[in-house]
């Protein structure tokens, strides 16, 4: 297929709540959004995200570069724009924010061809009729009270989640274990997982970690993400599965994460890592080595990818954060007691808003 237009937007989203980790807060996400117009009519939607700093970067490399370059290839489908990407990123690097902006515009050409093909993205991927992905509940959480957050744990339990994630990384060890323990007093036995969002030394994780791992399912991001070796030492010392991947933005850092003992759970972000077709290449990578794959953020797409990969573990459900739960979709995927289920249109099945989404516009621009 060869592409007529490209239109790419910038948008700035309040987040449902404010939202604290143990290194960050946010109010806003940018979401950037590209749609390819082919010759005969199809069309294809991409997206990516920042959480709320550097979609402008992301917005520039789209509409300055990479939309002309686009415009000027005779065949346009997802593996043609992978080879192409690195000679097109020659000067800066198909690393950071490059990946970012490139997983847009692979998800367009996915969705464009699954779209030509009429059939939903996950079966192009090679999945089943009818997937469902166990799912849990996440939310950025750390500046909830105890009891907000065991109200919102409560909540979710109700809606028929049977697994959970919650923040940690307070000053004090004893105020995440407590946090912790009130949230096992509601759920049970359930998967309780815990982020510490790259907060700790390698020596405060061991003391942490030890501390909770007969409490918790996982600890995730104990240290910070390019600190792969001692993420192997920390695996080799603590009896709990260290789940990681999301704050990697470099084909080696994702690969090496895999393929030498880091992580029990390996969770590359599908829009961080470029899109659709190179995380399926890691998924891959890591089935070959028994590892389970539960992917950060973006459920929109991820729930895509999980349905056809047999090492898929968990979607994270991040309602506070999400495009799912924003109004921004007149259609999106749906849960059902603790499960997601894609969309059953073809592609990736999401129907945006967009007079809605007007009203965040930052920046817009159609090249053609």
């Amino acid at each position: 297929m060869k592409a007529r237009t490209v239109e790419v937007g910038l948008y700035r989203v309040p987040s449902r709540h404010v939202q604290e980790n143990a290194i960050a807060r946010f109010t806003h996400y940018e979401w950037v959004l590209v749609k390819l117009t082919f010759n005969g009519g199809v069309e294809g939607v991409g997206f990516t995200y920042t959480q709320g700093r550097g979609g402008g970067a992301v917005f520039s490399l789209l509409s300055e570069y990479w939309a002309k370059e686009l415009l000027t290839s005779e065949e346009l489908d997802p593996l043609t724009l992978n080879r192409k990407a690195r000679s097109m990123t020659y000067s800066y690097g198909l690393e950071g924010v490059s990946r970012i902006a490139y997983a847009a515009l692979d998800i367009a050409l996915w969705d464009a061809e699954a779209r030509a093909q009429d059939v939903p993205l996950y079966r192009l991927l090679g999945g089943p009729r009818n997937p469902k992905v166990r799912a849990y509940r996440s939310a950025i959480d750390l500046n909830f009270t105890v009891q907000e957050l065991v109200e919102d744990v409560k909540k979710f339990k109700e809606m028929g989640f049977r697994a959970f994630k919650i923040k940690v990384g307070k000053p004090e060890l004893e105020e995440d274990l407590s946090r912790i323990r009130a949230v096992r007093e509601v759920i049970g036995k359930d998967p309780l997982m815990v982020d510490a969002n790259r907060g700790w030394s390698f020596t405060e994780a061991l003391r942490r970690g030890r501390a909770m791992e007969d409490l918790v399912y996982w600890l995730e991001e104990p240290i910070e993400a390019e600190l792969l070796d001692e993420y192997k030492e920390l695996r080799g010392k603590l009896r709990v599965p260290i789940a990681a991947g999301e704050s990697l933005y470099s084909s080696y850092e994702q690969t090496k994460l895999i393929t030498e003992g880091c992580v029990d759970v390996v969770q590359l972000d599908v829009l961080r890592s470029g899109g659709v077709t190179e995380w399926m290449r890691y998924a891959q990578l890591a089935d070959s080595l028994g590892l389970p794959v539960a992917p950060h953020f973006g459920e929109e797409i991820s729930v895509q990818v999980l349905s056809a990969v047999r090492n898929a573990m968990f979607l994270e459900h991040l309602p506070g954060s999400n495009l799912n739960d924003s109004g921004l979709l007149r259609k999106g995927l749906r849960f059902e007691e603790g499960y997601a289920l894609p969309p059953d249109g073809p592609g990736h099945g999401l129907e945006f808003d967009w007079d809605r989404l007007k009203s965040y516009q930052v920046k817009y621009e159609k090249v053609t």
